[in-house]
């Protein structure tokens, strides 16, 4: 069957329209994951990345540009975290590590390597993962107001998943009668 081509001229172009708030807008929040086992290179890759947009729009009163960040998850490539604490040679690498200027209630985290983790996948990802004794072998650090959005993504992420899960189940004739939901 031949493909209909449209041509050039007869495409209609638009600007980009801001990422809707509504039930699929990503909560793109930079936080901190820290690492729990104890395991001294550690390194994990994820498929999706950030996109970061810079947009110029003019300067300040004192003459200086202002700039605009834009970002966007997406499923396209990897990226790559590293919660090395030692360097090939085994040095430490003082930069991966938290400090010891923590909350009190943070205080079991001092010493432990960190990086910073925007993409909401990722953050879920990291959320999920159990040790080999089965309990969690990371720790998202998060500002108190991202918390409650991060945790609500997570949420509908679960269902989402577990949905998935259950048609294909069903397609695949390994599931119950029906799907759920």
């Amino acid at each position: 069957m031949p493909v209909k081509l449209t041509h050039p001229e007869a495409i209609e172009e638009r600007p980009l329209e801001e990422q809707p708030l509504g039930a699929e807008a990503l909560p793109i929040t930079p936080c901190r994951v820290a690492y729990l086992g104890t395991m001294r290179n550690k390194s994990v890759s994820l498929p999706g990345r950030i996109l970061v947009e810079e947009f110029q729009e003019g300067e300040d009163a004192r003459g200086t540009p202002v700039t605009t960040r834009r970002y966007e998850a997406t499923a396209e490539g990897n990226t790559h975290y590293e919660f090395s604490t030692h360097d090939t040679r085994g040095r430490l690498i003082p930069g991966r590590c938290l400090g010891k200027a923590l909350p009190p209630s943070l205080a079991h985290l001092s010493g432990r390597p960190a990086a910073p983790v925007m993409h909401p996948d990722h953050l879920f990802d990291f959320n999920e993962k159990l040790g080999p004794d089965g309990s969690h072998e990371y720790q998202i650090l998060a500002k108190p107001d991202q918390h409650a959005a991060l945790q609500d993504y997570f949420r509908r992420l679960r269902a989402r998943r577990r949905t998935q899960g259950a048609l294909v189940a069903y397609a695949t004739g390994a599931g119950p009668a029906e799907p759920e939901g």
